[in-house]
Order: structure tokens, then C-alpha cells, then sequence
């Protein structure tokens, strides 16, 4: 969604608590972005998968340490007593706590049968228990003052830690002989901050609880465990290149998928991180669903205009930027970026289907069409790697995000077919798309072994030229031309 439009329609001024997130995000993005440059030019392909694998296992661990929790405590109508929460801490600690001797337990399986392994392993584990030790204060904390609205105090603290979990291991890396175990310092010392701010903020104690609240945890835990199965689903989408590539053809072609997926990513996710996180009140403040609807079918349209020319631009910069920055060492990943530029566009319209998904139906319907979407994404995925080698995921990924998009309008039960049309006339009916198109698809096809145009051009011109391109494109769409000089749409 652009987030400005989307506020100014909604019931309640919303402005003020989207806004501090567009900036922390404008923060984040400009973070991540020189992160992304550095890493690039100091990682190799296969370094940068076993960073992409430390990311995915560690998110896989709040995943489930998380149990749902954060959204229940959010939805409830009432907040948590501090018995309640002194329980929910105690029990993710304990949790914390069996899932590192987990890991401990599977590195040992892997080094016994892999010996060559050992050295990544111990630094998969590393990483990934920072995130378990620091998630249970940082994950309840969080919740409170999402609880309480205060977007702008949360904004500050996560886009403060941001820029220290992403640029520290940058500075170590290019100053000290840290290695790998530089993103393990960068992340210690961001989510140690991260968890000092919150705590200022909301303080939750280790200790003994009164009688009756680990049943009350127990409950909140219960309520919000469909909410996390379906983000269960969407991690297994984002990472389907360590499921079905990374084992057969190695950890350099995991790179490969996670520098591209990166690089879209940046491009692409300003607005839609937005929407992901403010969606879900904005639709549940109207009360018919026809309201919900058109608040959807805009959002979907303005991240379509607002998204496509960033990502046209990439694909027209990245050639010039891997060949003179990095000397050409991204180069199977650029034959990926088209397909993923394919796959973001209908993909940026499954976080206003998801909100008014859980607004409509309920979290057990939410999650079921998640993993319908996420089963198809595998089995499609798993025939296009078997069909075509490791790029077949990426031709996979650009067709599957329609079907995923299908998959949650039915769980709607309203005229399915309507739609997925209207959602799909929205996404087409932009005039900055089309441009996009146009200026995308000629650079793709001239960009071939022996005609290298864009790799060999001036890095500098090639940066301007594109950021023009944007702001034309953007000038070529009214709706977008409108809502971003706050004007009616």
C-alpha cells in the first residue's frame, strides 16, 4: 500500500503512526542498501549463502519461539497482567533454552557426518542464538507498544538497531579479521541495544508468577498459534532456494538467489513492509467488507505504480554496477532479477489480501490458504529445478505468486473469480507498470554473453539515467502523481 492514501481514507488519522514507520524504513533501506553493497564486494556467492542459511534458521527459531504470541497480545482486548507476561518470558526462555541445545545437538550430527562443515554450522549456531537469547524480551516488549500505538518510539528503536545489526559487520569486515563471525558481533550488539531501548520503554522481569497466569500465557499462546503457522508458510516461500537448490547445487547458487531476492527486496519493500504491518487495523476499522475491499483493490493498484519502476530501474543498473563494483562476480544472479521482478509484482498485493484475509475469516482460514499457496510454490518449484537446473526456481517464483494471491481471495468465499480479476485489473491498469515493462524488457533481452551494453556502460550515468526513469515513470501514473503530492486519488 502507499501508506499516505491508505491513511488518508481510513477511519481514525492514521497518518501519525504510519509516517515514523516510513521514516525508520527510509533509515533502514538506505542501511541495508550500503550493507548490501559492501557484502557484496567483500562475500563471496557461497559466503553469502551461508549468511542467507544463518538468517532463515535464525528466523525460524523467533518463529517459533514466538508461537503467535506478539499478535495475540496485540489483537486482545485487554492487555496482559505482568503475571501474564512475567509467564510468557519465562516460558520463550525456557524454550530459548531447549532449541540451542537443539542446535548444539544437530551440529554435532552434522560435523560427525560432515566433517567439512563444522566451520559453518558453529557459525550458523552463533548467530542463530543471539536471536533466541534476546527475541523473548524484545518480541514481548514490542507487542505493548505496538499494543499502544506508539509507532513512532518503536520506529526510532528498531531502525537505531537496524543500522547497528547491518553496519557493524561492515566496519569488521573491512577492518579486522573478524570473517563470518562479524555478523554474529554486528547482531549481539544491535539486538543488545534493541532490547535496553525497549525495556526503557516496557520493562518485563524474570520471576515468579501468580497463580493462574502460565494458564493465561498458556491461552495467549493458543490463540495466535494458526496467525504463526501461517508465517510458518511464508518462511518456507522465502527460503525455498536453501530447500531445493542449495542441496544440489551447492551454496554458491544460494548466494546467487540471495543477492538477487536482496536486490529486489530493497527495491520493491519500502511501502509493502508498511502495509504488511498497519493493514491489518486499518481493515478491521471498516466494518462492511465491500469498504475493506476498495481499500484493498487501492492499495494493491498504488504499490503496483510505486514498486514496478524501482524494479525496472534495478534491472537496468545492476549489469553496470556487478561489472564495475564487483567485478562481475553476481553475474548468474542477473539472469535470475526478471523472473523476480515478475514475482514481486503480484506479490506485493499478499499483504492487504492477507489483512483483510484475517479481518474476514479468521486466522485458521488465513493459514490454510498460506500453505496452499506455500505446497504449490514447493511442488512447482521442486519440477522447475528438476526440469531446467537452478534457475528453474526462479521461473517458478514468477508465475506461483499468482496462484498464491488465488488462494487467499477463495479463502474470502466471496465470488473467487471476480476477484482475482479485480485484484489482477488493479496490478495492470497502472500506467507507470507499463512504462516499467517497456523500458525492462528490451535491457533484458540485449544483455546476452556477447552484447554486454549494460554491464560495460558508465556506472555513474547508468545510476542517473535510471533514477530518471523513475521519477518519469512515476510522473506518467496521475493516481501515484496525486497521492505522493497528497492530493486526492
Amino acid at each position: 500500500m502507499l501508506a499516505l492514501d491508505v491513511l488518508r481514507i481510513s477511519v481514525i488519522p492514521m497518518r501519525r503512526y504510519a509516517v515514523p514507520l516510513f521514516l525508520a524504513n527510509i533509515v533502514s533501506i538506505a542501511t541495508v542498501g550500503i550493507a548490501y553493497v559492501i557484502y557484496s564486494r567483500l562475500l563471496s556467492a557461497r559466503e553469502f549463502g551461508i549468511y542467507s542459511a544463518a538468517l532463515a534458521v535464525g528466523n525460524l527459531g523467533m518463529l517459533v519461539l514466538d508461537g503467535g504470541v506478539k499478535v495475540s497480545i496485540i489483537k486482545r482486548p485487554t492487555p496482559p497482567t505482568e503475571g501474564e507476561e512475567r509467564a510468557l518470558l519465562n516460558l520463550m526462555l525456557c524454550v530459548s533454552v531447549v532449541l540451542l541445545f537443539g542446535l548444539i545437538a544437530l551440529r554435532g550430527l552434522l560435523v560427525h557426518f560432515y566433517p567439512v562443515l563444522a566451520a559453518q554450522a558453529e557459525f550458523v549456531m552463533s548467530f542463530t542464538g543471539v536471536y533466541l537469547l534476546t527475541y523473548p524480551w524484545i518480541g514481548l516488549s514490542t507487542a505493548q507498544l505496538e499494543r499502544r500505538l506508539e509507532y513512532s518510539r518503536l520506529a526510532r528503536i528498531e531502525s537505531i538497531g537496524l543500522v547497528i545489526e547491518r553496519a557493524t559487520p561492515a566496519v569488521l569486515l573491512y577492518f579486522s579479521g573478524a570473517g563470518m563471525y562479524a555478523f554474529v558481533w554486528g547482531l549481539a550488539l544491535g539486538r543488545l541495544l534493541r532490547v535496553i531501548a525497549l525495556a526503557h520503554s516496557h520493562s518485563i522481569m524474570i520471576g515468579r508468577c501468580p497463580e493462574g497466569s502460565y494458564r493465561s500465557a498458556a491461552q495467549l499462546i493458543k490463540e495466535g498459534a494458526w496467525y504463526q503457522l501461517a508465517v510458518a508458510s511464508s518462511l518456507v516461500r522465502d527460503n525455498l532456494h536453501l530447500i531445493l537448490v542449495g542441496p544440489f547445487y551447492g551454496a554458491a547458487w544460494v548466494g546467487y538467489y540471495a543477492w538477487g531476492l536482496q536486490l529486489c527486496t530493497l527495491a520493491s519493500q519500502m511501502f509493502v513492509q508498511i502495509s504488511a504491518r498497519i493493514s491489518i487495523p486499518i481493515a478491521a476499522q471498516r466494518p462492511e467488507f465491500q469498504d475493506r475491499w476498495q481499500s484493498v483493490i487501492r492499495q494493491v493498484g498504488l504499490l503496483t505504480a510505486i514498486t514496478a519502476p524501482v524494479l525496472a530501474a534495478a534491472i537496468v543498473a545492476a549489469p553496470s554496477a556487478d561489472h564495475h563494483l564487483f567485478a562481475d562476480k553476481w553475474q548468474p544472479a542477473l539472469a535470475l532479477l526478471p523472473y523476480l521482478f515478475l514475482r514481486m509484482l503480484p506479490g506485493a498485493a499478499s499483504a492487504p489480501l492477507s489483512a483483510v484475509v484475517l479481518v474476514e475469516r479468521g486466522a485458521r482460514s488465513y493459514a490454510v490458504a498460506a500453505w496452499q499457496w506455500t505446497l504449490l510454490e514447493l511442488g512447482g518449484g521442486a519440477a522447475a529445478v528438476w526440469l531446467w537446473g537452478p534457475r528453474g526456481l526462479a521461473v517458478s517464483y514468477a508465475a506461483a505468486a499468482w496462484f498464491g494471491n488465488y488462494f487467499l481471495i477463495r479463502a474470502l468465499e466471496r465470488r473467487s473469480r471476480r476477484l482475482f480479476s479485480a485484484i489482477a485489473s488493479a496490478i495492470f491498469a497502472r500506467p507507470a507498470l507499463w512504462a516499467s515493462l517497456l523500458l525492462a524488457t528490451p535491457c533484458v533481452l540485449a544483455e546476452t554473453p556477447g552484447h554486454r551494453w549494460l554491464s560495460n556502460a558508465s556506472l555513474a550515468w547508468t545510476l542517473v539515467f535510471a533514477a530518471t526513469l523513475v521519477a518519469c515513470f512515476y510522473a506518467v501514473d496521475s493516481g501515484l502523481r496525486s497521492t505522493l503530492l497528497g492530493r486526492g486519488n
